[in-house]
This record gives C-alpha cells, sequence and structure tokens, in this order.
C-alpha cells in the first residue's frame, strides 16, 4: 500500500507542480484480473525530459508487479493509468 501511496502522491504533485491544469481527475475501477487507478488532467502534457519523479513511480510500480502508463488525454492533458494485479491490493 505505502507504494501505490508514494505513486499517487508524487502523480499529483507533478500535476500541482507542472501541468498548468484546471481540472484533476482520479478514478478507480476493475478491469477483469486488475485494479485500475486514472489521473487524469486537462493542463499541459509532457513538455521536456522525465525526471527523478517518474522513473520513481515507475521503480515502485514494478516492485508492486504493477503496471504505469501515461498517454497524451483528449483535448489536452495527460492521462496516467496504474494497474494493479488484484492479488496485490
Amino acid at each position: 500500500m505505502r507504494h501505490i501511496q508514494f505513486i499517487l502522491m508524487e502523480a499529483i504533485s507533478n500535476v500541482m507542480q507542472h501541468a498548468q491544469a484546471r481540472v484533476l481527475t482520479v478514478a478507480a475501477s476493475t478491469s477483469g484480473e486488475f485494479v485500475v487507478i486514472e489521473l487524469r488532467d486537462d493542463g499541459v502534457g509532457l513538455s521536456g525530459p522525465s525526471g527523478n519523479g517518474l522513473r520513481g513511480m515507475q521503480q515502485r510500480a514494478a516492485l508492486i508487479n504493477a503496471t504505469l502508463e501515461l498517454q497524451a488525454a483528449r483535448p489536452s492533458g495527460l492521462a496516467l493509468r496504474l494497474m494493479l494485479p488484484l492479488g496485490a491490493v
């Protein structure tokens, strides 16, 4: 659980510091064998090289056998999806 907390705190911190977003949504659902946590903002998206925060989130996800995905959100912003195997939660 601690790794999940730190991933989410880092993701929210990144939105607040860098995204220039007006809206951040957080949603959780199940999909097959996974719990999916998604953060979506309407900010500027990725602008430049990724830093230590993203690298740390990816490392934490790997430690708990989870998958971390980033993709451009429509019409602007970024979507971060954390997929956790049901047994890990």
